[in-house]
């Protein structure tokens, strides 16, 4: 998903550096995707004690947290890293801020809802279930929130459940976005049901947000991509049902992909230029991965611009995915 999603909602540090001296896996193509959508290329993947994953990444040595890291991909084969609920009781710290979290008056909730989120614990899933029932709207929201960010298939559904029966509508609109944090763990779960009803949701934003976690053979869902998703008056909502849409075998928004592999920015990063180029070739993989599967002459010209691109991760999509056209 394009970088507009991720930065309203971020979520906590997926990796961390550490040490390894596990058995290596073969060589193959490698890659790890995040609870949020975002995938990256890793090399030197290894698998250690029960499911302790480690990876190499930008000259790192880095573990894999599962749920934040929902799956490692090596060649054609995914090893989902999806956690269940811990069912530890909570310590007294993270007593002190699941209440931080449960305060209305406190602005800078997040910060404790990172720290309770990781592990995952049953505790937490009740606190934030007990959330989703108060009367002040603002917690509802912060419940889903929590839930999503636990990043369980029982939480995630949770949540899901609870925007769907949501009754106040700004609430419900706000709060579905908070799917997108754990999108990748939702399209491994059992949410057939969840899908239809937020397909069918009244509200705009809610059928998009569900359109765009349904299956990729939902032809509902592909309808609402292409009907409101790419004509949406916020551009990150038409980039990001256009690469959707892309996935899923449907150029309807080709023109918009071509044009964010044009651009030489993002806004909104102020003097960050690392973060903002980190998130740009992001982007612009995803898109060159896109756009190699489209026929057109419009895709190829784009592809052979981006295959000389200053950033080496952007001329080997491009390249890749020039090499699949012939």
């Amino acid at each position: 998903m394009p970088y507009g999603f991720l930065r309203r909602r971020s979520a906590p540090t997926a990796l961390f550096v550490i040490a390894s001296t596990t058995a290596v896996v073969v060589a193959q193509t490698q890659q790890v995707i995040y609870a949020d959508g975002r995938r990256a290329t890793v090399e030197d993947a290894r698998k250690g004690s029960g499911d302790r994953w480690t990876v190499s990444l930008d000259g790192r040595r880095v573990v894999l947290r599962p749920g934040e890291v929902v799956a490692i991909v090596i060649g054609t084969e995914e090893t989902v890293l999806i956690p269940s609920l811990g069912e530890a009781p909570p310590s007294p710290e993270t007593t002190a801020m699941l209440a931080s979290v449960a305060d209305p008056k406190n602005q800078d909730f997040r910060t404790s809802l990172a720290q309770v989120v990781t592990p995952p614990t049953r505790a937490a899933f009740d606190a934030f279930e007990k959330l989703v029932a108060d009367k002040n709207k603002k917690l509802r929201e912060r419940g889903i929130e929590g839930l999503a960010h636990l990043r369980t298939r029982e939480s995630v559904c949770a949540a899901a459940a609870a925007v769907l029966a949501e009754k106040d509508s700004g609430v419900r609109r706000d709060a579905a976005s908070a799917l997108f944090a754990a999108q990748e763990v939702f399209k491994r779960s059992d949410t057939g049901d969840l899908v239809k009803s937020g397909l069918e949701d009244k509200e705009r934003v809610v059928r998009y947000v569900f359109a765009m976690l349904a299956p990729a053979d939902d032809d509902a869902a592909k309808a609402i991509l292409r009907e409101q998703g790419i004509k949406d008056r916020d551009h990150h909502v038409r980039e990001s049902a256009a690469l959707e849409l892309g996935r899923r075998g449907d150029d309807a928004g080709e023109s918009i992909l071509v044009g964010m592999l044009g651009r030489k920015k993002l806004p909104g990063f102020g003097n960050d230029r690392a973060t903002m180029e980190r998130f740009l070739i992001d982007e612009h993989v995803a898109v060159c991965a896109v756009l190699g599967t489209f026929e057109s002459e419009r895709a190829r010209a784009a592809l052979s611009k981006a295959a000389k691109s200053e950033h080496e991760a952007v001329r080997k999509a491009a390249e890749a995915a020039l090499a699949a056209k012939r």
